[in-house]
């Protein structure tokens, strides 16, 4: 199996160091950006990823106006990823009806759990992301 490469966007560095140890298990080659617009020029140039972990609140472009723009994308399209949403804010009472309406594949409370993070990471690196419809931002 080829090491996977994973896009970490986020723009505070004490959440960004820990998601990057706590992925040290995976073996990942981590790619870390500041902001949606670097994520999505990235996307669209760089190696394919095989999972984003995307904040929700970037300076600039939203974490769901980058996911949006990578889900359009060219790139995505001839090979879609998951698209894992990062936040400290308590989103939502029906998870499935925000990853539905947002394009997210899942969604990871910050801060990340020592005894869960790389796990729910791990699973989405193994099992397809499922075709997802944006409804809103």
């Amino acid at each position: 199996m080829t090491q996977p490469r994973i896009l970490l966007v986020e723009d505070d560095p004490i959440s960004a160091r820990l998601s990057t140890n706590l992925l040290a298990e995976l073996e990942a080659e981590i790619v870390h950006v500041l902001t949606g617009e670097e994520a999505v020029e990235l996307f669209e140039a760089a190696t394919p990823f095989d999972l984003v972990l995307m904040d929700l609140y970037l300076p600039a472009m939203s974490g769901f106006k980058a996911t949006e723009a990578i889900r359009a994308s060219a790139h995505y399209e001839s090979r879609p990823i998951p698209i894992i949403a990062v936040s400290s804010t308590a989103l939502m009472e029906d998870k499935a009806k925000f990853l539905k309406s947002t394009g997210f594949t899942d969604y990871i409370n910050k801060p990340p759990r020592k005894d869960t993070f790389a796990a729910q990471v791990k699973k989405h690196l193994s099992t397809p992301p499922k075709p997802t419809t944006l409804a809103w931002y």
